[in-house]
């Protein structure tokens, strides 16, 4: 949902590979660098709102490599997403943000419910403002061998990583295996993962 408050966006783009991260560049998905590290905020209440990830290397870093033409084109969406370290199922363990410009999918974007043990709030239908939603591009998932869900770091299967947390865990964000499967435990700190930033128009 847009943020100012129009029906929907119109189509959202992700990268097709991992994005470089750190100051390590990727020829398979434009040829840059953060400039940053990607680390999760001390404070696991607050969750992907307050990631370096999110504040500095997508709405900073990657933010500022885009031409204007493409900035003017985005359109600023609200976002919900699970915490962390939450050991619950409710509207409360669900956060929202608003003014997403350039962020990271969901799990229940990519994998719906199929982790429905670590992500439950996502499944939730009672949060005003919030419907879950499966991309297209990402649904009917077969449980091994579906090559939508394998991502390359420089012509090398890597995870990558969600921004959605594991519930269990306090620092520990959901992730997708170098075989396309989800995963979990894996800070946005992690070196040997990656991330795929999307966008709407």
């Amino acid at each position: 949902t847009p943020t100012d408050g129009r029906t929907y966006a119109g189509l959202t783009f992700g990268w097709r590979d991992i994005y470089a991260y750190n100051n390590v560049k990727n020829q398979l998905a434009g040829g840059d660098s953060f400039s940053t590290v990607m680390t999760t905020a001390a404070n696991n209440a607050q969750g992907w709102y307050g990631t370096q990830m999110r504040n500095t290397a997508l709405r900073t870093a990657l933010w500022g490599s885009l031409g204007e033409g493409i900035r003017g084109a985005i359109v600023p969406v609200n976002k919900f997403q699970q915490l962390c370290n939450v050991k619950g199922f409710s509207a409360a363990d669900l956060q929202a943000t608003q003014g997403e410009t350039i962020w990271l999918p969901s799990m229940y974007e990519v994998f719906g419910l199929t982790a429905e043990r670590y992500n439950e709030s996502e499944g939730l239908r009672t949060v005003q403002g919030y419907e879950p939603f499966q991309y297209q591009a990402f649904s009917a998932y077969e449980e091994e061998g579906d090559a939508r869900f394998v991502k390359q770091f420089n012509s090398t299967d890597t995870s990558w990583s969600f921004r959605s947390c594991d519930r269990t865990y306090a620092h520990g964000f959901l992730s997708v295996n170098v075989r396309g499967l989800w995963q979990s435990i894996y800070p946005l700190s992690n070196a040997g993962h990656g991330v795929v930033p999307c966008f709407a128009l």
